[in-house]
């Protein structure tokens, strides 16, 4: 089923074991063959996304740098009031997002425009 998954571990765990988890948590979910399957994990935690593909659109960025990891789910149609505020083109739609809530986190959902999770 298309859409955003994860978790987060009050006590921690392991990198290796969360990617496992991870990622047996998509597969599970994948039940068409078509869906693209994304996932991140760290030391307390594990998000993923699955959808179906979008060209030139990726679904998911992580920001290590930024500490930032950004998924969505939908269709977005544009960034309202912010073009002048990102440092410039971003190559897919969730880096985008990671950008956009780095640079002003409060302003994230008036910025985008669309029907997504």
């Amino acid at each position: 089923m298309p859409g955003i998954f994860g978790f987060i571990r009050k006590h921690g765990g392991t990198r290796s074991v969360n990617e496992e988890l991870i990622t047996s948590m998509g597969e599970i979910q994948r039940h068409t063959p078509g869906y693209e399957l994304t996932t991140h994990a760290d030391d307390w935690f594990g998000l993923g996304v699955i959808g179906l593909p979008v060209p030139g659109g990726a679904r998911f960025a992580v920001s290590s740098e930024k500490g930032v990891v950004a998924a969505y789910s939908g269709n977005l149609y544009g960034f309202q009031r912010v073009a002048e505020q990102l440092s410039g083109r971003t190559k897919d739609t969730a880096a985008r997002i990671a950008e956009i809530y780095s640079a002003a986190p409060r302003e994230l959902t008036g910025a985008l425009n669309g029907s997504f999770n």
